[in-house]
């Protein structure tokens, strides 16, 4: 049985429609399109809504997608017969992308404003612990770029060489949110659903291989997770 739900709907913002529906609300139509067989509605609450938390999923339930890396290589020779301490470096310009989507919570209004962190890679895991180096505005594409200087101080020992090579991998990562939101005029709280995706250029991998420069033959190799920071013997 269809009953006057006490809604009314408005065409174009001049002619009013009643909203009629049986009594479980299972079937609800505008009176003026009561012929026909289907009618889609989109809820939209009337407020501008701010959010008050973002909370990623657990990391492991996100995925990641290898990219092509960036990859350098020093080259450090010692042709002396004492240690001798070398330094080179090198800047690598990377773009991050951030982007966001939403799978609930209808069509609102939301404060695109506020800056939040991303998540990132470590050791070839999604971690979302806050980092504020990397953050990204709710709701916006965005694509950042990051230049990272990297000095690597060595010490090489007598008559041999090293060759160093750093690998920056980059990865595709999505993983989804919830966001907690409250109406700026109502107060209405409510939750909304959603995933991130973007592109981390955080992971890097140094490999070291030592050579006798009179035999070439490998005296040592070494894979670091990092570029040192102060002087390294390997």
């Amino acid at each position: 049985m269809l009953q006057n739900t006490g809604i009314r709907y408005r065409d174009n913002g001049i002619t009013t429609y009643g909203v009629i529906g049986n009594s479980d609300a299972s079937k609800i139509f505008v009176d003026k399109y009561l012929s026909q067989g289907k009618q889609e509605f989109e809820i939209r609450p009337i407020d501008d809504f701010e959010i008050i938390s973002l909370e990623y999923d657990n990391p492991e339930t996100g995925t990641i997608i290898k990219q092509p890396d960036f990859i350098t290589t020093w080259f450090y020779s010692n042709n002396t017969s004492v240690q001798q301490s070398m330094t080179t470096g090198f800047s690598k310009r990377a773009s991050f992308s951030s982007n966001w989507s939403k799978t609930t919570g209808g069509s609102l209004s939301v404060n695109t404003t506020l800056k939040v962190g991303i998540p990132i890679i470590a050791e070839g895991k999604i971690t979302t612990t806050v980092n504020t180096n990397y953050s990204s505005t709710y709701g916006k594409s965005e694509t950042m770029e990051d230049t990272q200087t990297y000095n690597f101080p060595i010490v090489i020992a007598p008559r041999t060489s090293v060759t160093a090579t750093a690998t920056v991998g980059r990865y595709l990562i999505n993983l989804n949110y919830t966001a907690k939101l409250r109406g700026k005029n109502t107060g209405k709280l409510i939750t909304l659903k959603g995933t991130w995706n973007g592109v981390s250029c955080t992971d890097i991998k140094v490999t070291l291989e030592q050579r006798n420069l009179d035999t070439n033959s490998v005296i040592a190799t070494k894979v670091l997770s990092e570029v040192p920071k102060t002087l390294y013997k390997l």
